[in-house]
């Protein structure tokens, strides 16, 4: 995903971030699911028995398997399960988010090209990415976390092996050893760590909410009751950006740096795969190491969109939850014949504030039945959303939430002529 990221303070150049460094409040970012194949993942609930996506360690405790709300065999259905989950039954409920925190300073994509030890500009030192995960337990624990390990990995360069992981550890028990969220850069052909020691970029203390003082009023992580009668968690975490740098200190993950996200729970940092994952993954036993199926790299997040007739003409107007590394949209409607043409291009909308997305609108000169939208992002490639009818409205304008694209997926699923013809737009 191309992102635009954001997280706690600012460590020096090329070391290790102070453990000091402080958060930035929780309401500040955008929260929003993490698909693949362009919906939210959910993945099974119970253990390895029922949920082909885990690793040969076990899903126990229950505090280390990735749910998604299944509270009873009325509410688990194999139909929910995304990715498809051989034997698994999902919940309704969307098991691994993101999120960001955007300063508002704008970046012009040609800062992250200086050396670490050069400094970095202003325009990304204080922004910040959030990551959450569903759980079937509680992981906090005495103020710490339970002695498990949280994991979030990145594909940076579209292999599917990790670069980066993010690993939410709670083996430490308190005193001078506190749990701690580790950030490793490792660029092999491999989804664990070779060397945690060598591979170790930047250490923050962990515990299981953020306090306004005393030692946890510098965690990055917070443990939630979701409250919702699953008797379900989540886990949160926020890094800052200018955390992701390599062996060397240089910068390797900017705001305009695609990847592609992969969750899992372990025992261990050594083999992030042993427990329970988002997505598929075959795992670190086969010579050589096969890659996982890591997610979307959607950049944009849409929450509202409505359109009406106007005489002759049609306006439509659509928002956003969340931009990053976003060059704008296209609007596309059927033309003569059924096949999808562009009928408005244009770059950014309305600004609705730091962290949020943009307010856009368009009239086409010409009456539309249904439409299509494609963000843009910054190399020039497109991400489609739709079809949309005109006179209808998808989202709620003042709902800072995505639009629920599973439901509207199967509410259009029968108007397959659209769908082919945004095909035919696509190879055009």
């Amino acid at each position: 995903m191309l992102l635009v990221l954001s997280l706690a303070g600012t460590p020096a150049m090329g070391a290790f971030a102070a453990v000091t460094d402080p958060p930035v409040a929780w309401t500040s970012f955008t929260i929003v699911d993490y698909t693949f194949n362009g919906q939210p993942v959910r993945d099974a609930d119970g253990d390895a028995s029922s949920d082909a996506s885990a690793g040969s360690g076990g899903i126990n405790p229950s505090r280390t398997d990735i749910s998604s709300g299944a509270t009873s065999a009325a509410d688990a259905s194999a139909a929910n399960c995304n990715p498809p989950v051989a034997g698994g039954l999902c919940g309704p409920a969307t098991s691994v988010f993101w999120g960001y925190y955007d300063a508002g300073t704008a970046y012009t994509g040609t800062q992250c090209s200086n050396p670490a030890g050069a400094g970095y500009d202003a325009d990304f030192q204080d922004d910040f990415i959030f990551f959450r995960v569903r759980l079937n337990g509680d992981p906090g624990t005495n103020g710490g976390l339970t002695s498990n390990h949280w994991n979030v990995l990145f594909d940076i360069d579209g292999d599917g092996y990790k670069e980066f992981y993010v690993d939410i550890d709670g083996t430490h028990a308190g005193g001078n050893s506190p749990d701690q969220v580790n950030i490793f850069y490792e660029n092999l052909n491999s989804n664990s760590l070779s060397n945690a020691t060598t591979a170790l970029r930047n250490v923050y203390r962990a515990c299981n909410t953020t306090t306004a003082s005393g030692a946890c009023a510098t965690s990055p992580t917070r443990v939630i009751n979701i409250g919702d009668g699953t008797g379900e968690y989540y886990l949160d975490v926020q890094v800052p950006l200018i955390a992701f740098v390599n062996a060397s200190g240089v910068q390797q993950l900017c705001p305009d740096t695609p990847f592609n996200l992969f969750f899992s729970t372990s025992a261990s940092n050594q083999n992030p795969l042993q427990k329970d994952f988002s997505q598929p993954c075959p795992g670190v036993s086969q010579t050589p190491e096969q890659p996982c199926s890591f997610g979307d790299t959607t950049p944009v997040s849409l929450k509202h969109v409505s359109s009406f007739p106007d005489g002759g003409r049609t306006v439509i107007e659509w928002e956003t939850a969340i931009e990053a590394a976003h060059a704008g949209f296209e609007l596309y409607a059927a033309g003569p014949g059924g096949n999808l043409e562009r009928r408005a291009t244009g770059g950014l909308g309305e600004a609705l504030g730091p962290s949020h997305g943009r307010r856009y609108r368009t009239t086409v000169d010409a009456p539309v039945g249904s439409f299509w939208l494609a963000d843009v992002d910054i190399r020039g490639e497109r991400t489609w959303h739709g079809p949309f009818f005109v006179g209808r409205e998808y989202g709620v304008r003042d709902d800072s939430h995505p639009i629920d694209w599973p439901t509207l997926a199967r509410e259009l699923a029968a108007h397959e002529h659209t769908g082919r013809g945004v095909a035919r737009a696509r190879a055009g």
